[in-house]
């Protein structure tokens, strides 16, 4: 997911971080605001929804081909 971001949105995003936690814990973050949480949301998110939040957050106006159909 890390990649599609990265790839997606290239210098818009300042980076993109994977960062160690405790067990089961699997949580996306932008800007300080928490997206996706693995035990609040129940699961691992699916790509299309992720890059479509980020992306109404840093450039609302930005296509994401394929991801918005």
């Amino acid at each position: 997911m890390a990649q599609e971001l990265l790839t997606t949105f290239g210098d818009a995003l300042g980076e993109v971080a994977i960062v160690p936690a405790g067990s089961g814990i699997f949580e996306i973050h932008l800007d300080g605001k928490l997206l996706h949480s693995r035990k609040r949301d129940g699961g691992f998110p699916e790509t299309k929804p992720i890059k479509q939040m980020i992306r109404d957050r840093i450039d609302p106006a930005r296509g994401l081909g394929h991801s918005d159909r």
